[in-house]
C-alpha cells in the first residue's frame, strides 16, 4: 500500500483529484494495525463549495479529513496518514451493533474500545450543507467510487463504511437526499455493487483544468515550518496576481519583497482585501474560486 498507488487507482476510475500540497506524509500513524479501521462519511456545512485548507490548514494545523468531494465532483486528497482531530469518545451501542448485526465497521471494533472516532477511520468530508437536500448525481458518484478504491486498497469490506452519525448521537451526517440512513445505504449498496461510471462535464476551456490543478494556498506557507529550505514559486505567483490587481502587501517595501514566496501576514491581508473587493468569502485562503477570479476567468 502506499499513496501513489492510491492516487493512480483513483484516476484510474476517471476521478478528476486535486493533490494538496503534502497529502501522502500528512497525518499521524494509525492507532490500530497500521491502518484505518473503516471509512467514515461526513458532510461539511456552508458555505459550500467548503474551502479544503480549513481542513487541514492554519490556524490550528489539525488533519480534520483524508479526502474531500465539491459539487462538481472534484476529489481532493488532503492526507494519507491517519486525521489528528478527533470528534469524541463516540457511541457505545455503536460497538456493541457492530459486533452484534455487523453494522460497519466490524474488522476492530473490540480494539478501538471508546476512543475517540476520526482518528480511526478514513475521512470523507462532502460539500453539502446536510439538511437534507439533494446532492448532484456526480458528487454521489465520486463519493461513491473514491469510497470503493479506498476499501479496496485498505483490504476493507463495504460494511466498514459507517456514517458519522452513526458513530456518536451528536451528528447527522452524512445528510442529503432525504436524511442521514439514505445517505449512508446509498454509498455503502454503491461501494457493494457495480461502481458508477463518473461522467465529468465536458469543459470547453482548458483553462478550467489548470486552475484545478493549482494548490491552495493560505498563511504559513512557503515557511520553515514546512521543512522547505525556499520560498514557493506558487505563493510568489500569487502574490504577483494579488499586486497587479491592486492588492499590495502592506509589509512589503519593494515589488520584489511584496512577491517574496512568502505567504505571511501581509499577503493574508492583501488576499481578503481582494476577496472582499471581489465579494468573495473573505478568508485569506487563495482556492479554486480565488485563482479564478486572480486569473480573470
Amino acid at each position: 500500500m502506499s499513496a501513489t498507488r492510491l492516487l493512480t487507482d483513483l484516476r484510474a476510475m476517471g476521478l478528476r483529484v486535486v493533490e494538496e500540497p503534502g497529502w501522502k506524509t500528512r497525518g499521524n500513524n494509525w492507532a490500530v494495525d497500521g491502518e484505518p479501521e473503516g471509512v467514515m462519511q461526513h458532510h461539511t456545512a456552508p458555505p459550500n463549495p467548503f474551502p479544503i485548507k480549513k481542513l487541514y490548514g492554519p490556524p490550528l494545523f489539525r488533519v480534520k479529513a483524508n479526502v474531500a468531494t465539491h459539487e462538481d465532483g472534484v476529489l481532493f486528497l488532503i492526507a494519507y496518514k491517519a486525521c489528528n482531530f478527533s470528534s469524541g469518545r463516540g457511541m457505545s451501542v455503536i460497538l456493541r451493533d457492530n459486533i452484534r448485526k455487523s453494522i460497519a465497521p466490524t474488522r476492530n471494533a473490540t480494539k478501538r474500545g471508546l476512543k475517540g472516532g476520526n482518528r480511526h477511520f478514513w475521512n470523507f468530508e462532502n460539500s453539502h450543507p446536510g439538511d437534507g437536500s439533494v446532492i448532484p448525481q456526480i458528487q454521489l458518484d465520486t463519493i461513491i467510487v473514491a469510497t470503493q478504491v479506498v476499501t479496496d486498497h485498505f483490504g476493507m469490506d463495504p460494511e466498514q463504511v459507517i456514517s458519522h452519525a452513526e458513530w456518536t448521537s451528536r451528528k447527522i451526517d452524512p445528510n442529503w437526499n432525504g436524511n442521514n440512513r439514505i445517505a449512508i445505504k446509498q454509498i455503502r449498496s454503491g461501494v457493494a455493487g457495480t461502481p458508477p461510471v463518473v461522467q465529468p462535464p465536458p469543459s470547453t476551456d482548458w483553462t478550467e483544468e489548470l486552475i484545478m490543478a493549482l494548490p491552495t494556498l493560505a498563511k504559513g506557507d512557503g515557511f520553515a515550518s514546512e521543512g522547505k529550505a525556499h520560498t514557493r514559486p506558487d505563493v510568489a505567483n500569487a502574490q504577483g496576481l494579488l499586486l497587479a490587481n491592486g492588492h499590495k502587501d502592506q509589509n512589503s517595501a519593494t515589488p520584489e519583497s511584496a512577491t517574496d514566496g512568502w505567504f505571511g501576514r501581509g499577503t493574508d491581508q492583501s488576499t481578503r482585501d481582494f476577496q472582499t473587493a471581489n465579494q468573495l468569502l473573505a478568508d485569506g485562503i487563495i482556492g479554486q474560486i480565488t485563482w479564478t477570479v486572480l486569473l480573470g476567468q
